[in-house]
């Protein structure tokens, strides 16, 4: 005779089990009627169904393990390891994604991950608390001798290791000069406005898309609170009055390379990271680099090119392209000498 307990239909609502007949089943009373009572049904345990006489008991093989401590570092997603466990499977938006029996995965698609364990009999345990993992691929022209201009309101990010993140605060009482303060662990925070430097070359480099970064969401990082002078602007920003933004000038142009020049709109649109001005509309915003392993020189890192590998192009400590006769602390070459 067929026997059920507690049938549901395919959206889980309980089936109506009073209409079963027992005239099917083998006694013509209720001591075999095809709906158990919930005593009879109790009896029906993985021990008592598949547990032999000699000991071995299923459930050490059946039960489920469970995947603990998953964390995402860079583009690896790790968890604990569990001796109960023959293999993981991971799951990106709830779909099969790999199957591995180390303890971690590397990802290259951006989505929602959760691991689900197995267990020594191929079952799989309940799916693990779920991970985003998010990448930004960002570029920046030759001109630009690998700086960029980043901000994101809702994510915190880890630039790559080829790849600084800086916030602006003041050197010190002069309004116009202001240090380029790296930020701990290349962490960039949710609401954080921030300058980019890499020394990162695309693959296949041009002169519009030469320098690669990549931006790894991190989703463990803590709220920035320091001083930092770059704002974004929202959609509509009136900056009639002028403002400071990352950009190139030629020196034919009154420039010297990168740096923070004027900019003046009077309809900005939203996420331009600028800094205020500081002084008069005639003020020359210096930039100093505040290195965090060794004394400050107000030099940033030279980059390398083959424009500065085959010139004799000469540069002060604040980034001035000077002549040969220049005397002091210079850069030539992607090198420091001292002119005397």
């Amino acid at each position: 005779c067929f026997h059920e307990y507690g049938s549901v239909d395919a959206n889980g609502d309980a089936i109506d089990l009073s209409g079963r007949s027992i005239a099917a089943c083998s006694a013509a009373d209720d001591s075999d009627a095809p709906v158990l009572t919930a005593d009879q049904a109790a009896e029906y345990t993985l021990h008592n169904v598949l547990g032999g006489t000699d000991g071995w008991d299923p459930t050490e093989y059946t039960a489920q393990v469970a995947v603990e401590n998953v964390t995402l570092n860079g583009n690896v997603l790790s968890w604990d390891d569990n001796d109960d466990a023959l293999c993981w499977m991971v799951f990106k938006d709830g779909v099969y994604y790999d199957n591995v029996i180390t303890t971690s995965v590397e990802l290259i698609e951006n989505g929602t991950y959760t691991v689900r364990a197995a267990n020594a009999r191929g079952g799989l345990g309940e799916a693990s608390a779920a991970v985003i993992y998010s990448t930004k691929v960002l570029y920046t022209k030759q001109l630009m001798a690998g700086y960029r201009t980043f901000y994101d309101d809702t994510y915190s990010y880890t630039a790559d290791e080829n790849t600084k993140a800086y916030v602006a605060v003041y050197r010190n009482e002069q309004a116009n000069t202001i240090s380029l303060k790296a930020l701990s662990g290349n962490v960039i925070p949710a609401g954080t406005s921030v300058i980019l430097k890499t020394t990162g070359l695309c693959d296949n480099p041009t002169k519009d898309v030469y320098y690669q970064m990549t931006l790894t969401l991190n989703q463990e990082a803590q709220p920035y609170y320091g001083e930092n002078m770059f704002k974004v602007s929202v959609d509509g920003d009136n900056f009639s009055s002028g403002v400071y933004r990352l950009g190139y000038r030629s020196v034919d142009d009154g420039g010297i390379g990168v740096g923070l020049y004027t900019w003046t709109t009077s309809s900005a649109s939203s996420g331009v990271v600028y800094v205020d001005k500081v002084n008069s509309a005639s003020a020359k915003l210096s930039i100093i680099f505040d290195e965090e392993e060794e004394d400050v020189t107000a030099v940033g890192a030279v980059p390398e090119s083959a424009e500065a590998t085959t010139s004799d192009e000469t540069y002060n400590v604040a980034g001035q392209r000077v002549g040969k006769a220049y005397k002091g602390l210079v850069i030539r070459n992607g090198k420091k000498y001292n002119n005397k």
